[in-house]
């Protein structure tokens, strides 16, 4: 089990040590603000950031490489792993064409003045163009799709072992983003969608900005789905998308429930599970679709991106969802990525129960401490308790009592810092500030405080991360 990186406290450098990374240490709380403002002192130390949001550098010397090929004067290129899904940039951004770059690399050419379009549309769906795809395509190098195949054959073995579902009716997409947007494709039928609980900022901005709108239910307790019942009704929804707990409140939606309603309805059930992961929740009797982040506690290393979309064989819309599914599906999970990604996983298991036990201690500890006026937890929540098959998992929210308070404690916390979760070494962000920074008041009103900093616990020892919780309190 390989922790690694150690605590590292440079503006900018990616988390892990690689050209892959998929996180950026951001030490200090004015570096995180300084970045969602776009502060040349933060954006310009940054050698790397998440890749939806932030263009890896492999990457932009292939949009650069793409320019170069296709744009004429006052355009741009992005490149995007087919031709049907640069296509639908087009009628994303309101303009644009499509050339292809190289075997299974298409380039989307839009005018200068849609550079924010295509950022949206890079980021909100989610099938983008990884840096390893990118580097080999740089240096005239074909993909390996033998050895691919056997990787992510392994993968969907490997879920099916752990979920329970055929590994036929599990695919592997480029991000999670990706798997849900797929899912979004096969289950909106030009109707309106509905998001209950605080959704990840870009599953409902999928919803919103692609299809015919959305409803947000802002979901307390069980008691709430009754006025659910009467929305859907009226207003003819064909899906509803939630996460299992919900992110970053740690919200348990009561899914046996809300899945008897979707199914008196005809209405299809979309359910996010990386927080909680397979390994510590069984979904698949409720949910008809199951989508996750495989670049989270799957991979562990936080070097490689993916997702997967599981399709419940027993759901009675499994033969509608199948048939949609396999006319859209295109295996765009690029084979050096899955390899990488097949690796990293291996001893998924084994790390989720350590991360799941630490969790549990740290947060035990974390309530008795007077500092925090909330400590979001699984453990204790009857929800969860309900669903559970192995731990608690490894997500905890912390509010303490005043921002100031929030960001002396922040910047004092040695350990990393930086966006994304799941990761093998601890991993602590402002979540609000990274997700919601220009809708605060939109988080604020579903009870998710500006200074919520959410922590993914890693392999660390309990000791350890007792001792340096308590040095950033004091």
């Amino acid at each position: 089990m390989n922790i690694k990186p150690a605590h590292n406290i440079t503006l900018g450098e990616p988390l892990p040590n690689s050209k892959h990374a998929v996180s950026v240490s951001l030490p200090l709380w004015a570096d995180v603000a300084g970045y969602e403002e776009g502060d040349a002192r933060v954006v310009n130390a940054m050698k790397i950031g998440y890749p939806r949001f932030v263009y890896n550098n492999i990457v932009k010397e292939l949009f650069a490489a793409c320019e170069k090929k296709f744009a004429a004067a006052g355009e741009i290129c992005l490149a995007f792993p087919s031709r049907r899904i640069a296509e639908l940039g087009i009628e994303f951004c309101g303009a644009g064409r499509v050339e292809e770059f190289c075997a299974g690399i298409f380039a989307l050419i839009l005018p200068k003045h849609l550079e924010k379009e295509g950022k949206y549309f890079w980021q909100h769906p989610g099938f983008i163009i990884s840096s390893r795809r990118a580097e080999k395509a740089l240096d005239g190098e074909k993909e390996n799709k033998k050895k691919g195949a056997t990787a992510k054959k392994n993968i969907c073995t490997h879920l099916a072992h752990i979920t329970g579902e055929q590994a036929g009716n599990i695919y592997l997409f480029p991000s999670g983003m990706a798997a849900i947007f797929s899912a979004f494709e096969i289950t909106n039928e030009g109707r309106t969608t509905a998001q209950v609980g605080f959704p990840y900022v870009d599953t409902l901005k999928i919803q919103e900005k692609f299809g015919k709108g959305s409803i947000f239910f802002d979901y307390k307790n069980e008691t709430d789905l009754d006025a659910l019942e009467k929305i859907i009704k009226e207003t003819n929804i064909s899906a509803i998308f939630t996460e299992f707990p919900c992110n970053p409140l740690i919200t348990c939606v009561e899914l046996e429930k809300l899945s008897t309603l979707c199914r008196r309805n005809n209405v299809a059930l979309v359910v996010d599970d990386t927080l909680s992961t397979w390994a510590n929740v069984d979904l698949r009797p409720y949910a008809d679709i199951i989508v996750s982040s495989l670049t989270k506690f799957f991979s562990g290393v936080g070097d490689v991106l993916a997702g997967s979309l599981i399709l419940n064989s027993n759901s009675p819309l499994f033969a509608k969802l199948k048939n949609k599914l396999s006319g859209i599906f295109e295996d765009l999970l690029f084979a050096d990525d899955a390899e990488v990604l097949e690796n990293n996983s291996r001893d998924f298991e084994s790390r989720i129960a350590k991360i799941n036990l630490t969790t549990e201690k740290l947060a035990d500890w974390l309530k008795t401490r007077n500092e925090f006026s909330a400590v979001y937890y699984t453990k204790g929540n009857p929800t969860f308790e309900k669903y559970k098959k192995l731990g608690y998992g490894g997500i905890i929210g912390l509010v303490l009592k005043t921002e100031t308070a929030a960001q002396k404690f922040y910047d004092a916390l040695e350990v990393n810092k930086g966006p994304s979760l799941g990761t093998n070494y601890t991993l602590v962000c402002p979540y609000t500030m990274l997700a919601h920074y220009n809708e605060r008041e939109f988080a604020e009103r579903a009870g998710v405080a500006f200074h919520l900093i959410r922590v993914s616990v890693g392999l660390e020892s309990f000791g350890e991360l007792q001792e340096k919780f308590e040095k950033a309190l004091k």
